[in-house]
């Protein structure tokens, strides 16, 4: 979503704030992230107390996502 014309963080887009859950501790960490495939064929993104389930093609999408959100906090933080 835009603003204006510049982008709306997700924790601040109105369409997006009621998909979010709340968090008590914004800076606890994950402490185990797991990746398998299933039998199906599926990327099965897990922890501890939560999963996702997506094909390649999402995992593909999201790896890029992360990756390019990792270089934009890198250059934020020089």
């Amino acid at each position: 979503m835009t603003t204006h014309g510049q982008p709306v963080p997700p924790a601040q887009d109105p369409e997006l704030a009621a998909t979010q859950p709340e968090h008590e501790h914004e800076e606890e960490e994950l402490e185990e992230v797991s990746v398998d495939i299933t039998e199906e064929g599926q990327v099965w993104l897990h922890g501890p107390d939560w999963e996702l389930l997506m094909s390649p093609e999402e995992a593909r999408l999201l790896g890029e996502a992360l990756l390019d959100a990792a270089d934009d906090a890198e250059e934020a933080t020089e």
